[in-house]
């Protein structure tokens, strides 16, 4: 369920401006949007918007592997176009841990990517580089890491922000610990002594200096209210809620307001996806004729769990042969 109050509480009560109106720090929190995606249910949606759902880090050395990766976005829209970034600090929190000693990093994500529709067969790929690494796994406590380049480049460069991608640095482990997961709470948490640990961005910035208004325009569409203030450019992000318990209000910088269907997309093409707007109950409906074709029928059998199915339609092809295949073989065109 949407909380609008945490919204206003990050639009309203969560940018800290410093001492002199150049110098700012922003604090972000909790993300706009964070998933985690697994190897052995490669079609199963983990939305960070599922009540209490965590942000899970697995290595594995199980057969078949059971990976597990996070992802997190945070909109940077408060910060103005230009400005100079001086630190970056995410703060993840580990909540529970492997009893063993891993290496966690975070990777800046190369391509947009939606925690209403993310699973492993569709996620984004990421820098082989991590950007940051700490130490996790014996202990529950804030992890910090400093990503200071990477929120330059997406100040700089605004459609290029689509998070960071968190693994393992090494993804196999030894036979004696054959899984390890950590998992680090997600910005779904609503736990009260729990909210401080959401996902949280620290950016301490220089703001450009500036002379009239048109010296902060910009072609942010998350950006509004650019203007000259005491010589240094201020903005003030967009508020994309639209009221709606069924969707995600996420910010894309090159068209502005998006509003998914949130967690009621199950990411399959052949059931129809419904949403009521007052509970946020979500329905999916199977449509078996989306799986017929040429050369073969098929079922909607839409299981996120099932590797049998085809990963993007849900389809379970029962026919002759799957679809796509040539239906001609015998060399007559008639």
């Amino acid at each position: 369920m949407k909380c609008r109050w945490l919204l206003r509480l990050v639009v309203a009560g969560l940018i800290a401006i410093g001492s002199s109106a150049h110098a700012a720090t922003v604090v972000l929190q909790p993300s706009s949007q964070d998933a985690f995606v697994q190897q052995d249910k490669p079609n199963r949606i983990s939305s960070g918007k599922l009540q209490n759902q965590r942000i899970r880090v697995q290595s594995s050395l199980l057969v078949p592997p059971r990976l597990k990766r996070g992802l997190v976005q945070f909109d940077l829209s408060a910060i103005p176009s230009g400005a100079i970034i001086n630190s970056a600090v995410l703060a993840l929190h580990e909540a529970n841990n492997a009893d063993t000693p891993r290496i966690h990093g975070v990777h800046r994500v190369n391509a947009g990517w939606l925690q209403s529709t993310v699973k492993w067969n569709n996620q984004p790929t990421a820098l082989a580089t991590a950007t940051s690494t700490v130490a996790v796994g014996v202990s529950r406590g804030t992890r910090l890491f400093n990503v200071t380049p990477d929120v330059q480049t997406f100040v700089d460069a605004p459609t290029l922000n689509h998070g960071w991608l968190l693994k393992d640095s090494i993804e196999v482990v030894d036979a004696s610990n054959q899984t390890a997961e950590v998992t680090y709470n997600s910005r779904a948490e609503d736990h009260i002594p729990d909210l401080p640990n959401r996902p949280k961005l620290t950016v301490d910035f220089t703001a450009p200096a500036c002379n009239v208004d048109a010296d902060c325009a910009d072609t942010n569409a998350c950006t509004m209210n650019e203007h000259c203030q005491d010589g240094f450019c201020s903005v003030s992000p967009v508020v994309c809620d639209d009221g709606n318990l069924c969707t995600d209000d996420i910010c894309d910088p090159s068209v502005g307001c998006l509003h998914p269907l949130g967690e009621c997309d199950d990411g399959f093409g052949c059931t129809t996806d419904s949403c009521n707007p007052a509970t946020g109950a979500c329905t999916h409906t199977p449509v078996d004729t989306v799986c017929e074709s040429e050369c073969g029928t098929g079922t909607c059998v839409a299981d996120p769990d099932r590797s049998d199915i085809d990963a993007t339609t849900g389809c379970l092809v029962t026919g002759p042969a799957p679809a796509g295949t040539p239906c001609s073989t015998d060399g007559n065109p008639c």
